[in-house]
């Protein structure tokens, strides 16, 4: 960033990112990129598609970072299609209903009725009380599952943070994306808890193995 900065129209980063195991950025490593993005006037945008569930003000808020642009999808759309991005006042009078915006903005399915009425609905439901109840089933869930894989000596451990969470084969939660990569023994491991969960009534996504 330091040597082409002035290259740079932005950075895009997930603070709790699902597909590299579900792992929490490190909070000195945010600050830095933040400090750096603003040294250099570089946009920063933070993709919580996934992850805003996990505070009432979204990851980035729960993390104290500062992001331009947040895109967002999934529970604000209350389980229908949706895109939405926010942001600063500054940046998104950059999609100004206006003439001279810059960027205009628009489309077919833009504010679509049944979206709107079903992300409103959900949103209503997400108080702060409930996400703080459902953030405290996640943190019980890698506990226990966590305390339970080793009585019976079995390489599980679970990363995430709230109500977000990813099983890993592992005797100690990784730390890093290098650290989350699984071998072909422990995929297996991944699909085998996979498949037992499924028989016993217990619908989970799949994990990236």
């Amino acid at each position: 960033i330091e040597q082409h900065g002035s290259d740079l129209a932005c950075i895009v980063v997930d603070v709790l990112p699902c597909a590299a195991g579900m792992i929490p950025l490190n909070p000195d490593y945010l600050t830095m990129l933040q400090d750096t993005a603003r040294r250099h006037g570089i946009l920063l945008i933070s993709d919580e598609v996934v992850s805003f569930r996990v505070h009432y003000h979204g990851a980035s808020a729960a993390r104290g970072f500062h992001p331009d642009l947040v895109t967002l999808g999934k529970v604000v759309g209350g389980g229908l299609p949706i895109g939405v991005v926010g942001g600063t006042s500054a940046t998104m009078e950059a999609f100004a209903p206006h003439d001279s915006a810059p960027v205009p903005q628009g489309g077919t399915f833009s504010a679509n009725p049944l979206t709107m009425a079903a992300g409103r609905a959900a949103l209503a439901a997400l108080t702060v009380g409930e996400i703080d109840r459902i953030n405290e089933l996640g943190n019980y869930l890698r506990q226990q599952a966590e305390e339970f894989a080793s009585q019976v000596g079995v390489a599980i451990t679970v990363q995430g943070a709230g109500s977000l969470f990813r099983f890993h084969a592992k005797q100690h939660r990784p730390l890093s994306y290098r650290e989350a990569h699984h071998d072909v023994a422990e995929s297996e491991a991944l699909r085998r808890l996979h498949a037992g969960m499924l028989e016993r009534g217990i619908y989970v996504a799949a994990p990236f193995w």
